[in-house]
């Protein structure tokens, strides 16, 4: 049983190195091309094995949050998934000390799908209660939070379904003609599928949360068709990759 989540990484570490069949020396190549020539063999070194203070018996340093995005990226695994290396292992230890908990639903509370839980004797995890500051519930707490992962989800799931009613509607272009039945219903399914997106950008805007930046096609019809509550705020992602915001450089 691992006693930290630095532990659980240093392990799912050497694990994915091994996998992909690279040495320390080649890992550290590699963290160091991608700009962070920190992590040596030496220091994956001691990652990997761990090694205790002779006194302590802990570890000599914890793996910060720099090197868990550098050896993620490296390795090309999700950085969650190795601090939470589902299918891996049974267990992992969460907050507060000696909370194991399987690492499916670590990884669900690291990515904002779970609140914080507490392992009840029985193995059940139940929702942590309390108050934290100005809430009287900690749960309320993290879904005020986590809100803007939600509204990014929505945002994610409207584009999708935007594109994918661009490509009915070229395909009934292209099938059909403009003049056919077939056609004025794809476009009738695009625009919905652009008052749709609308609707959850401007919930996003309301909430005070970053909007993304969308392609000049877009932005131009969603401004166009007046969907938007306040257009003037919609950043636009310029050809060079610039991204604009309420007309200066973002």
């Amino acid at each position: 049983m691992h006693s930290s989540l630095s532990d659980v990484v240093a392990a799912e570490v050497r694990k994915h190195r091994e996998r992909l069949g690279l040495t320390r020396e080649q890992l550290a190549e590699r963290c160091a091309t991608i700009g962070y020539p920190e992590l040596s063999y030496a220091a994956i070194t001691n990652i990997e094995t761990g090694r205790k203070h002779k006194d302590t018996g802990k570890r000599r340093r914890e793996i910060t949050v720099d090197e868990l995005m550098v050896l993620g990226y490296a390795l090309a695994v999700p950085p969650l998934l190795l601090t939470f290396p589902v299918g891996t292992v049974g267990e992992v230890p969460l907050p507060p000390k000696a909370n194991q908990m399987h690492p499916h639903w670590g990884w669900k509370w690291a990515a904002g799908f779970e609140p914080p839980g507490v392992l009840c004797a029985d193995g059940r995890i139940a929702e942590a209660g309390g108050s934290i500051g100005t809430y009287e519930d900690v749960t309320d707490a993290w879904r005020a939070a986590s809100y803007p992962l939600q509204m990014y989800q929505q945002e994610q799931a409207a584009a999708d379904t935007l594109r994918e009613a661009l490509r009915e509607l070229n395909f009934a272009r292209r099938g059909h003609g403009e003049d056919s039945n077939e056609y004025q219903a794809a476009n009738a399914r695009r625009l919905e599928a652009f008052r749709k997106l609308a609707e959850v950008l401007n919930g996003m805007m309301r909430a005070g949360i970053r909007v993304p930046a969308f392609t000049p096609d877009w932005a131009d019809e969603l401004k166009a068709l007046g969907v938007l509550d306040h257009p003037e705020a919609l950043p636009v992602l310029t050809s060079d990759g610039q991204i604009v915001r309420g007309g200066g450089e973002g």
